[in-house]
């Protein structure tokens, strides 16, 4: 048998011989189908962030895990100070009557204080 052929069945189960191409012929067709290099991609045709990842894994993998660190801390953080998006007026309906529950805790929370 040939090292560059292959056995095929076609749609009636008879075998057939196809012929691979070569080393030289894959590589010269390889060639002329380069992408030109981008601003996501390298000469090879490689994302360029997937070549970071595959260099430097562990570097990536600390500083995704700092960033995530870093963002908890900074939306505790801002959370803390208040609710950002109501106003303080515009948590509740004023008139119900676990508002005013509410309100009663808050003021006696406030007095204990």
């Amino acid at each position: 048998m040939i090292e560059s052929a292959v056995d095929l069945k076609d749609d009636a189960g008879e075998m057939e011989m196809v012929k691979l191409p070569n080393k030289d012929e894959a590589n010269t067709e390889v060639k002329s189908s380069r992408h030109p290099p981008s601003f996501f991609t390298d000469d090879k045709g490689n994302l360029k962030f997937v070549n970071l990842v595959v260099r430097n894994p562990c570097t990536v993998f600390f500083a995704f895990l700092f960033l995530a660190i870093f963002l908890c801390f900074l939306l505790a953080a801002f959370i803390l100070d208040g609710l950002p998006f109501t106003e303080p007026g515009f948590e509740y309906d004023v008139y119900d009557a676990r508002s005013k529950a509410y309100d009663s805790l808050k003021l006696a929370a406030d007095e204990v204080k």
